[in-house]
This record gives C-alpha cells, structure tokens and sequence, in this order.
C-alpha cells in the first residue's frame, strides 16, 4: 500500500476554487493537486493522470435511449437536466464543452452534492448514453 511505503505523506480533500487552488499551490501551501481543469501558470506544472468519456444519464422512456451514442445538438432544447450548481469545476467544464458546440442545458434541478445526484440517477429507470460532437 502507498501510505505502507511512504508513511510521512499527507493527503487532504479540500473543496476549493480554481483560483484559491491555483493561489495556495504558488504559495507552497500544496506540493500537489489532483484537479478537472487544467491550471495555466509559469509556476505550476499540470499533468493529466487520464481521460474519460463524458456520458448523458436519460430516463428509459427518453426518444434516443435505445441508442449507444447521441449527439449533443440532437439534444431537445428544453430537456431537463439535473446537474451541480455552477460553482463545481465539473459544472463549469460541462457547461463549457455544451457551449462549444452551441448547445445550452436547462437546468431544472441543481444540487450541491454528486452523491444526491447519483441517488436519484440509481433510483430511476436510467441508461447512459455516449455524448459526441459533431
């Protein structure tokens, strides 16, 4: 185990912003952070540890959701989406790669919590469904 071979090694989960993150690693505050987006600075040096693909959760009884794969404009204007508060990076990011394309989500639900999300995704009749540009 990590912790077995390096027993002095420190690790905390802090939820901060980019900025503050970007503010406390210049500081010397962190040696290190694992984060969703990228930080461009002189100082810092940033590494992608992987890559995932970006899925779209949908009811069972959604149009497309016998498909494998959609595409984000095929997407209904007014599809109810429940996501994060704009304040999580992930949220942001999101929001970012729909806008990119030219698509912008409605949300109708937003929580503070992924777990609440994940919940309510485990409780209904869902399927995932590969998101893709075109």
């Amino acid at each position: 185990m990590f912790f077995d071979d390096y027993p002095n090694v420190m690790c905390q989960q802090v939820p901060l912003s980019k900025e503050n993150l970007q503010q406390f690693i210049e500081n010397g505050k962190y040696d290190l952070c694992i984060t969703t987006e990228k930080i461009n600075h002189s100082n810092v040096e940033w590494v992608p540890l992987f890559e995932e693909e970006i899925f779209l959760t949908v009811p069972k009884s959604y149009k497309e959701a016998n498909t494998e794969t959609i595409d984000l404009m095929d997407l209904d204007d007014n599809l109810p989406f429940i996501g994060l508060t704009d304040q999580y990076s992930f949220r942001q990011f999101t929001d970012q790669f729909c806008k990119s394309v030219g698509y912008t989500p409605f949300y109708q639900v937003e929580l503070e919590e992924a777990t609440t999300i994940l919940q309510l995704v485990k409780n209904g009749e869902v399927r995932h469904l590969h998101l893709k540009l075109r």
